[in-house]
C-alpha cells in the first residue's frame, strides 16, 4: 500500500535470526539464561533497525506487533529525527503492553475503536488513528486449488494465528466442526 502511494518501501526481515532463537531453548535449559539471549538478539535485531534506517535515510520507521524495538533504539532514532510508528494489532484489554510503548512512539495505529483512544490520550499518546486490518484484492483473491491442495488446505472453518491459550479453549469445544488451525 505504501508503494502505490508513491513511497520508497524497504522491509527489515528478521526470520534469519530465527533459528539462533530456537537454538536458545537448546544451549541451556536455565530460563533466566534463555532470557538474557533472546534479550541479546532482540537488542541486535533492534540496532539494526536503526543502522538501515541511517543507512538509508528513512522518512518513517513503520514498525509492527513484535517488532524487535528496544528504548535505547527508539530513542536513538528520535534524536536523529527520525520518525516512528507503531501499528496495534492486538486486543488492548488483552495485551496491556501498549501502556508502555506507546508513549516511545511518534505515532501509534490501532485496530480498535471505541474505548482504546481515550485510554490512550489518558497516557499522553495524542497523535495515534484507527487503522483497520485489511485484505489486498491484488495479493488475496480466490484461487483455484488441486484436488491434493483442497484435500490439505480446504476447510469449513479455518483460523490463521498464535496458539493463545484463550483460542486455544475455543477450540478445544469445535472438534466436531470441519476446523482447521493454521499456526503455532
Amino acid at each position: 500500500a505504501f508503494r502505490r502511494l508513491g513511497h520508497r518501501v524497504e522491509v527489515l526481515d528478521n526470520e534469519i535470526y530465527d533459528e539462533a532463537r530456537k537454538r536458545f531453548d537448546k544451549i541451556s535449559s536455565n530460563r533466566n539464561h534463555r532470557g538474557i539471549l533472546t534479550g541479546m538478539l532482540n537488542a541486535l535485531m533492534s540496532e539494526s533497525i536503526t543502522a538501515r534506517a541511517w543507512d538509508r535515510a528513512v522518512d518513517l520507521v513503520f514498525c509492527v506487533a513484535q517488532s524487535p524495538m528496544t528504548p535505547q533504539v527508539l530513542a536513538e532514532l528520535k534524536r536523529h529525527k527520525i520518525p516512528v510508528a507503531f501499528w496495534f494489532v492486538e486486543d488492548w484489554k488483552l495485551f496491556a503492553y501498549w501502556r508502555d510503548w506507546a508513549p516511545q512512539y511518534d505515532y501509534f495505529f490501532t485496530i480498535q475503536k471505541g474505548e482504546f483512544p481515550a485510554a490512550l490520550q489518558r497516557i499522553g499518546v495524542n497523535r495515534t488513528a484507527y487503522l483497520p486490518l485489511a485484505a489486498d484484492p491484488e495479493v488475496h483473491n480466490p484461487i483455484s486449488l488441486t484436488p491434493e491442495e483442497q484435500a490439505r488446505f480446504g476447510s469449513t472453518l479455518s483460523h490463521v494465528g498464535a496458539g493463545y491459550r484463550n483460542r486455544q479453549q475455543l477450540f478445544a469445544g469445535m472438534t466436531d466442526l470441519d476446523l482447521k488451525i493454521w499456526g503455532n
